[in-house]
C-alpha cells in the first residue's frame, strides 16, 4: 500500500516531493485563483441579488448564485494548500486535514451537482418553453435546496461511517477519509454512493452539455425573428442564456474531467503500492486545472449577464 498515515504535526509534510519551482508555481497559481474567485464570485452574488445585474431567467440566476457561493467555499478551504506549497509543510494540522476533505470537497461536489442541475434545467427550459414559462425563482431555490441536501447527506454519511477520521497520503499531498476499517460490504456501498453522487452528475453534465451545444448551433443557424423588437430581444436573450450555460458546462468538464482521471490513477497507485513520477506530475497539473472553473465562471457570468 502507498503510505497513508493518520494526520499529525509530524506526518503533515510534503516530504520534499516538490521542487522549489513546482512549489512556488503552484502556490502562485492557487493565490491567483483565490483572489480572482473571491472577488469575481462576490461581485456576482452582490450584483445579482442587490442590483439584479444578471439578466437571465430566474431559475438560471438562482442556480448561478449558488454556484458562485460553492466556488467561494471551495477556494477558501483550499487556500492553505498554497501556504503548504511555499513552506513544504502543512502547518494547519489535523483539523485542517479534516476540513479540507469534509468541507472543501463538499463544496466541490456541491458545485458539480449545481452545474448538472443548471445544464438540465436550461435544457428542459429550451425543449419545453411553454411548460417552463411559469417557472419562478422559488423553483430555482428549490432545486438548489435539493443539491445542498444531497451534499449534506453524502458527507454526513462519509463522516459518520468513518468517525470523521482522515488519513494523509504524503506523496500525493491528499487528505482522504479513513476507509481502512471498512468491510467488503461497506466498501461496496461506499463505491456505489461515490459513483451515484459524483460520477453520475458528471456523466449527466457531459450529455446535457452536448445537447445544449446542438441546441445552440441550431439556434445560431436559424433566422432571427424581427416581427417586433420585443420578440427579437427575447430570442437573443434565450440564445445568450443557452450559450452562457453551455460555456459553464464546457469549462466545468475541462476542469473536472482530468480530476476524475486522476482519481482513477491515484486509486490504482494506492492499490498497487507505487506512485511514479508521472502520477505526481499529473497530480500537480490536474490540481491547477481543477480551479479553472472558479476563475472562468465570473467572466462567463459577466458576458452572459
Amino acid at each position: 500500500m502507498l503510505m497513508q498515515v493518520p494526520p499529525s504535526s509530524d506526518s503533515l509534510q510534503l516530504l520534499g516531493h516538490y521542487s522549489t519551482f513546482e512549489r512556488f508555481g503552484v502556490s502562485a497559481w492557487l493565490s491567483f485563483v483565490l483572489l480572482t474567485s473571491l472577488l469575481g464570485n462576490t461581485l456576482i452574488l452582490v450584483g445579482s441579488i442587490k442590483h439584479h445585474a444578471v439578466r437571465l431567467d430566474s431559475v438560471t440566476t438562482a442556480i448561478i448564485q449558488h454556484v458562485a457561493l460553492a466556488d467561494i467555499g471551495t477556494v477558501a478551504c483550499f487556500y492553505p494548500v498554497a501556504v503548504s506549497f511555499i513552506t513544504d509543510r502543512m502547518h494547519f494540522g489535523v483539523l485542517f486535514c479534516a476540513v479540507r476533505f469534509y468541507i472543501g470537497s463538499a463544496f466541490q461536489v456541491l458545485g458539480m451537482l449545481l452545474v448538472c442541475a443548471l445544464n438540465t434545467s436550461k435544457l428542459v427550459r429550451v425543449l419545453h418553453p411553454l411548460r417552463s414559462a411559469m417557472w419562478t425563482k422559488s423553483r430555482g431555490h428549490g432545486i438548489v435546496s435539493v443539491m445542498w441536501g444531497i451534499t449534506l447527506v453524502l458527507f454526513s454519511y462519509l463522516g459518520i461511517s468513518t468517525g470523521w477520521a482522515v488519513v494523509f497520503t504524503p506523496i500525493l499531498n491528499t487528505c482522504l477519509p479513513d476507509i481502512t476499517t471498512f468491510s467488503s460490504k461497506e466498501m461496496g456501498l461506499f463505491k456505489c454512493v461515490i459513483f451515484l453522487f459524483t460520477c453520475l452528475p458528471v456523466l449527466m453534465t457531459v450529455l446535457t452539455t452536448g445537447w445544449l451545444l446542438f441546441v445552440a448551433l441550431r439556434m445560431a443557424r436559424s433566422k432571427p425573428t424581427r416581427d417586433s423588437p420585443a420578440s427579437f430581444q427575447k430570442q437573443h436573450t434565450n440564445f445568450q442564456g443557452v450559450v452562457t450555460v453551455l460555456a459553464i458546462g464546457v469549462v466545468f468538464l475541462v476542469s473536472f474531467g482530468p480530476w476524475f482521471i486522476l482519481l482513477i490513477v491515484q486509486s490504482q497507485a494506492i492499490h498497487s503500492g507505487s506512485c511514479d513520477r508521472a502520477v505526481q506530475v499529473l497530480q500537480r497539473v490536474f490540481l491547477c486545472l481543477l480551479f479553472l472553473n472558479n476563475i472562468c465562471n465570473f467572466f462567463i457570468y459577466t458576458w452572459g449577464g
